[in-house]
């Protein structure tokens, strides 16, 4: 899907100084949408055995800092801008969402917190 969109919008990376080099294009990050990706779907799976409430804040907590970290890093080292960050974490929480629906468990989450 990264790649996909890469290609398809064929956005040139920040102009100026970058702490590392990169030869593809900008849009959208594929960090941030593999970071958002990874810890939303462990966050969703663990949500989904995990009774405590507080546990489940504690990792909702843990994991949006450490999506928002891969994302302003990116920023940090001046290789993405922002709009690229914000379009990669966007096309996964849609793809996650696709992705749950598409398994039934956004469902049945929904009827039991009904």
């Amino acid at each position: 899907l990264s790649e996909g969109l890469k290609y398809l919008f064929s956005r040139s990376r920040p102009d100026g100084f970058h702490l590392v080099e990169v030869d593809k294009h900008s849009f959208p990050s594929q960090h941030a949408m593999s970071s958002f990706v990874l810890y939303g779907i462990l966050l969703f799976l663990l949500w989904t055995h995990l009774k405590s409430n507080g546990i489940k804040v504690l990792l909702s907590l843990l994991a949006s800092i450490l999506i928002l970290v891969m994302g302003f890093s990116r920023i940090y080292l001046g290789v993405h801008h922002p709009s690229d960050i914000l379009g990669g974490y966007l096309i996964s929480a849609l793809w996650l969402i696709i992705i749950m629906i598409y398994t039934g468990h956004y469902k049945e989450e929904n009827k039991m917190s009904n």
